[in-house]
């Protein structure tokens, strides 16, 4: 199962990380850095 999700991830690395890193930045500074999107 994690093997599985880290070749997913491997081979999705250029949308699934830019995505994630957005993700994460949201959630985490949502309160500071209010996005309009």
């Amino acid at each position: 199962m994690v093997v599985a999700t880290i070749n997913t991830l491997r081979s999705n690395a250029p949308v699934r990380l830019s995505s994630a890193t957005a993700s994460a930045a949201r959630s985490a500074g949502v309160a500071a850095l209010p996005s309009p999107a």
